[in-house]
C-alpha cells in the first residue's frame, strides 16, 4: 500500500507526513513481505512433514 502511495496510484491525504511514508514504504514494507514469505514457507513445510 505504501509504495502505491509513492507512486502516485493512490493519493495520500494532505495532512499525511509523506516522509513517514516514504520511510515505512521503503523500509518496513520489505520486510514485513519477507516475514510473511518465510512464515509462509515454514507453514508450508511444516505441512508436508505431517
Amino acid at each position: 500500500m505504501g509504495l502505491m502511495v509513492q507512486f502516485g496510484v493512490i493519493a495520500a491525504s494532505a495532512s499525511a507526513d509523506h516522509r513517514a511514508l516514504a520511510w515505512h514504504a521503503y523500509l518496513w514494507d520489505p520486510w514485513f513481505l519477507v516475514w510473511g514469505l518465510l512464515v509462509t514457507a515454514a507453514l508450508l513445510r511444516a505441512r508436508h512433514r505431517n
